[in-house]
Order: structure tokens, then sequence, then C-alpha cells
């Protein structure tokens, strides 16, 4: 199946959709660029890196748009001021986003498929799954995310 998406349109809308998704939820006070940039800041890291790669588009729309879910899923988790050290959780688990889209990446680049909406899905699969394996690390090692871990 051949299903072409505008692929730049896309990229540009769905982080630009990132931005103002970090920019709703930081704090609006006299620390909001800061915030905004531990929010927001890596997620741009990421998608530059996969840019320069030259990782195809449509790996980057799915890697964005499940960023800022993730954002979005820790906003929702972390409400009280008293769990402001589990932001570090988001923090440390935002290098499997780049592993997840990178090894995705990679492999679209070697294997080449015409159909812009199964890269999309694809990488945006590959970066859930990579942040879910740095966040089940997280949640057995460093924080207390409610459930018994093995071993």
């Amino acid at each position: 199946m051949n299903f072409k998406l505008n692929e730049r349109f896309f990229t540009i809308l769905v982080v630009f959709l990132g931005i103002c998704t970090a920019i709703v939820i930081t704090p609006h006070n006299k620390f909001f660029l800061s915030n905004f940039l531990y929010y927001w800041g890596p997620q741009g890291i990421i998608l530059c890196i996969l840019y320069f790669v030259r990782i195809n588009l449509g790996v980057i729309i799915g890697s964005s748009l499940i960023m800022t879910l993730h954002l979005v899923a820790y906003d929702i988790w972390i409400s009280r001021p008293s769990d402001a050290m589990a932001w570090l959780g988001y923090f440390f688990s935002i290098p499997g986003t780049l592993v997840g889209a990178l090894v995705f990446g990679l492999f679209i680049k070697k294997y080449p498929y015409k159909s812009s909406l199964f890269i999309s899905l694809g990488g945006a699969f590959s970066t859930f799954v990579g942040i879910g394996v740095i966040q089940l690390y997280l949640c057995c090692t460093l924080l207390y995310c409610g459930f018994k871990c093995l071993g």
C-alpha cells in the first residue's frame, strides 16, 4: 500500500504541537524559560539529531508525537509540587526515544518503504518501546512506580 503524506508539513505541525504543549504545561512564572527548556529542550535535541542523521521525516513525525504524549503523561502523573523530583524520570527516560527512533530510522534507511503512514507509525512504536524500556528500568531501580519488579 502506497500512502504518502506531505511529510515536511506534518513534521512541522507535530513539532509545533510539541512546542505548544510544553508552553501550556510550563508554569508561567519567573522560571518559565528554564522550565520550558527542561520540558521541550531534550525533545528538540533529539529531533535535531534525527534530522541531521537524515532519518526519514516520517520517523521524526512519529517520534515527536510520542515524545509529546510522553510529556503530557508525565504532566498528568506528576500533578503535585511535592512530586517534583519525579520529573527526573521524564528527563532520564528521554534517551530511550533517541535509541528507539534511531534503530527504526536506520532500519528504514536500509530497507526503504514507500508508505509514509507505515514509517510514521513504526517510528512512533519504536519510540514508545524505547521510552517503555527505559521507564521500566527506572521504575525498577530509581523510582517507585507502584508495582513489583522481577528480581
